[in-house]
Order: structure tokens, then C-alpha cells, then sequence
């Protein structure tokens, strides 16, 4: 069984594969397959933070994977970790849309926010974490 098929029934809630799972990562050097399985399974931090992690392992300057792994510390909670991959993030490229995502649920100032989104909308303008939270603020002011 490879990568992609244990974090499938990880997801589905066969907990018993997490072992094997951390065993194929470790010797796992493909970043497209890391990936993928980091962008099917970013809702799933058992899976996505060990798969983010891999991957700076791989290529510590992936501001991409920074950010990501920010963003699902911080859904999880953990805010310290999440404020380090940020500044991390930021280093390396400062106006990549993972690490702006980062930096607006970082934000705790609403008018700081909208700045981030409107940014996040100039480089996609179909970016829908942007325009659903520009929304949700400016109906908020």
C-alpha cells in the first residue's frame, strides 16, 4: 500500500495505518507525491503536519509548505508554531498567497486583514478564502 492509500483510510477513520503511514513518509522523497497528499488531507493534521514537515525536510526554503503547515497549526491551535512558520515563511517570499493566508488568520486587527485580502485578491482574484473573508468583514463593519 503507498502514501496516498494509507492517508485515505487514515482520513476515513482507520487510525490502526498511522504507523505504516509514518514509515513510508520518512523514506518518501517524491515532493509531487508529498504534495498530494499534504493538499487531499490539509484538514487531517495526523496526516498533513508529519506529510508538511517531510517536505521541509526536503526543501526547507518551501514557503508554500511553510505556510500550510502554519495555517494548520493554527487551526488546531497552536498559534506560537504557527507565528514561527510564518516569519519563516515570509523570509522566503513574502507575497506568496499561502503565507498572506497565514498572515490574515494571524491578524487580529480587522482593518489589517482587509489590506491582506485585497493583496491576496490582486495576485488571484478568484482567491475564495480572500473574497469570502473580505465579505464577512466588510459586512462585520
Amino acid at each position: 500500500m503507498d502514501l496516498v492509500e494509507l492517508a485515505g483510510k487514515i482520513r476515513a477513520g482507520d487510525k490502526s495505518e498511522l504507523d505504516q503511514f509514518k514509515r513510508l513518509l520518512v523514506a518518501e522523497n517524491d515532493l509531487g507525491t508529498l504534495k498530494k497528499v499534504a493538499a487531499a488531507n490539509w484538514q487531517e493534521d495526523e496526516i498533513s503536519i508529519p506529510v508538511y514537515e517531510r517536505i521541509l525536510e526536503i526543501n526547507p526554503k518551501d514557503d508554500e509548505a511553510l505556510g500550510s503547515l502554519g495555517l494548520v497549526k493554527y487551526l488546531i491551535g497552536e498559534d506560537t508554531e504557527a507565528s514561527q512558520c510564518l516569519e519563516k515563511a515570509r523570509k522566503i517570499n513574502p507575497e506568496g498567497l499561502e503565507v498572506l493566508t497565514l498572515q490574515a488568520a494571524l491578524e487580529k486587527r480587522p482593518d489589517e486583514k482587509v489590506k491582506i485580502y485585497r493583496k491576496m485578491l490582486q495576485l488571484d482574484p478568484t482567491n475564495r478564502v480572500a473574497l469570502h473573508n473580505l465579505a464577512r468583514l466588510q459586512k462585520e463593519q
